[in-house]
């Protein structure tokens, strides 16, 4: 998955993407469709389709009349030059498209795309606006239609349908919207957190079963805690942890474990469904293990006993799936992982 925060990252997959020379087993159909998406389906049908360069953050010295530039992608193809702004993170630059269609202007027809987030239009009206949504729907047609497609490319799919919640189940949801309004809307999301309030006793399942695969001393361990979070007042956590004796302390309580957390009094609110509410995989410590090996602590001055950590992904595509048992698998691979990865690390950390 790709971090989705670098708009340079997805500036280099959408350049390899969108050329036909790439490896990526597309061929001209992604590029073709960009071009058809923002007007241009004569530059799309053309035969030298096949042979068009990329050109990545393109410099433009200043000009009078326009400021030094750089182009995220110029696509040059049968004569044309398309000019792609990328804008992912951040917002248009004060006269950002009216310098590079100042730039452009001497050549025959450029054609401008403003390819972000939103779809917003850009400051010059030259720029046809897209959403990289839309960019991802065609992306998810052609990967179906090639089987052979670089897993890349599959890769950066998922890193677009995250951030845009592309997913088959778009559709459901909107029937779901449409059909049943704000008050039972307000009733599912209650449901749903009462589903979740079961979710604890099915990891504490799945780290039971999972214990003994990684180890015949692996034990797991179920306790209340408390988070300590930007408020004075700590927020009540149940946490399960596979743990060995070796990182017990001298009262036979874990210094560390690797497993769950979860807040089940922040449930108790049905009009809220934010992060927080979700559980969360990762390695719990006290604050007398070292944590030089784990910098990437849930905050430096709050939460922070959890460290290499991640929200449960909740997602789901079936609605027949038993979501418990989903989640408990989902859960189990994650945790193995963590195992695998961390648990020398805790050993002589734990040790001292």
């Amino acid at each position: 998955m790709y971090r989705t925060e670098q708009e340079s990252a997805h500036r280099d997959m959408l350049a390899w993407l969108l050329d036909p020379a790439g490896d990526h087993g597309l061929g001209t159909a992604l590029l073709a469709a960009l071009l058809r998406r923002t007007g241009r389906s004569d530059l799309a049908a053309r035969p030298g389709l096949p042979r068009t360069l990329i050109d990545t953050e393109h410099d433009l010295p200043a000009i009078p009349g326009a400021a030094h530039r750089r182009a995220d992608l110029v696509l040059w193809t049968s004569g044309t030059a398309v000019v792609v702004e990328l804008k992912v993170k951040s917002s248009e630059h004060t006269e950002q498209t009216a310098d590079l269609a100042a730039h452009f202007a001497h050549l025959h027809r450029p054609h401008f795309v403003f390819l972000t987030l939103t779809g917003e239009p850009a400051a010059h009206s030259d720029f046809v606006p897209l959403r990289l949504r839309t960019l991802a729907r065609d992306l998810r047609t052609h990967l179906a239609a090639t089987p052979g497609a670089a897993p890349h490319a599959h890769d950066y799919l998922a890193t677009l349908e995250k951030m845009h919640a592309v997913t088959p189940s778009d559709e459901a949801r909107a029937r779901f919207w449409i059909r049943h309004g704000r008050l039972d809307f307000t009733r599912a999301r209650r449901a749903a957190f009462e589903l979740l309030e079961d979710l604890p006793d099915r990891l504490d399942d799945a780290l039971d079963a999972l214990a003994p695969k990684l180890g015949p001393d692996v034990t797991r361990t179920t306790f209340e805690d408390f988070a300590q979070g930007q408020h004075a007042d700590p927020y009540p956590e149940r946490v399960g942890l596979l743990t060995r004796p070796a990182w017990n302390g001298p009262t036979a309580t874990p210094l560390a474990g690797i497993g769950y957390g979860f807040r089940p009094l922040l449930l108790a609110n049905p009009d809220r469904m934010l992060d927080e509410h979700h559980p969360f995989h990762g390695i719990w410590l006290t604050p007398t293990v070292p944590r030089a090996a784990w910098p990437r602590l849930m905050r430096p001055d709050h939460w922070s006993t959890w460290a290499d950590w991640d929200y449960l992904d909740l997602a789901f595509e079936d609605t027949d799936t038993d979501l418990l048992a989903l989640y408990a698998t989902r859960f189990t691979h994650c945790i193995t992982a963590l195992w695998h990865t961390h648990a020398v690390a805790l050993d002589k950390a734990v040790a001292g």
